[in-house]
């Protein structure tokens, strides 16, 4: 189990721009393909919240888009990070 940045809103760390993910270093390096190539080898079930992930790159995408993302949805999802990120 693998627990990141938890408060990070309360904290202020985000607010500050001030978030840093394990995962994010992760897909920074290998890119998002191979972060889920690696994910499915190496575990039978992952819970990943993807909101320090883009915190980690600096971004937070509309509701529309995190809602969309959650309901793995990529085609509705309009920022290019998150649409790729949830249709891998």
């Amino acid at each position: 189990m693998l627990a990141e940045e938890r408060g990070m809103r309360a904290s202020g760390h985000q607010k500050r721009g001030d978030v840093h993910s394990l995962l994010g270093f992760f897909i920074q390096e290998f890119g998002i393909k191979k972060f889920f190539e690696i994910i499915d080898q190496i575990a039978d079930a992952a819970f990943i919240d993807s909101r320090v992930i883009l915190s980690h790159f600096k971004m937070w995408p509309s509701a529309n888009d995190r809602f969309y993302s959650d309901l793995l949805k990529p085609e509705k999802i309009s920022e290019t990070f998150l649409r790729e990120f949830t249709y891998e």
